[in-house]
């Protein structure tokens, strides 16, 4: 009998973790492009900032592409103001890569955070 775990609100037979981005963000960035391939059943993104320049209005994105050339919003997290997190579950697609994206509004454009894609290894 296989055991399953609860995670973030997702019932998930393994939890695996695919950093996206990590780190001080400066200005408008496109992240590193991973690969899903054979990973595509449950995804939970997670965001986590822990710094954001003043008077600045941050949109992180987890953008997905079938040919790591034309890229599609996926996941959008909240608008953030501030420091904080959150957590989204993802439907199932059929995209073979993913990466994040950093979009900047006002103020001075920086930021220290982690986006987090975590998955059910089940293939």
């Amino acid at each position: 009998m296989r055991s399953y775990g609860l995670f973030f609100g997702v019932i998930m037979a393994s939890v695996n973790k695919l950093q996206l981005s990590s780190g001080a963000i400066s200005g408008d960035t496109y992240g590193t492009a991973y690969s899903l391939e054979g990973l595509q059943v449950d995804f939970v993104g997670l965001l986590k900032i822990t710094a954001l320049g003043a008077g600045t209005s941050l949109v992180v994105k987890i953008q997905v592409s079938p040919d790591n050339a034309t890229w599609i919003d996926w996941i959008s997290f909240t608008a953030a103001t501030a420091t904080g997190s959150e957590v989204i579950r993802a439907t199932t697609f059929g995209m073979t890569y993913a990466r994040a994206f950093f979009d900047f509004t006002g103020g001075t454009t920086t930021c220290t955070a982690t986006v987090d894609l975590y998955y059910d290894k089940r293939r």
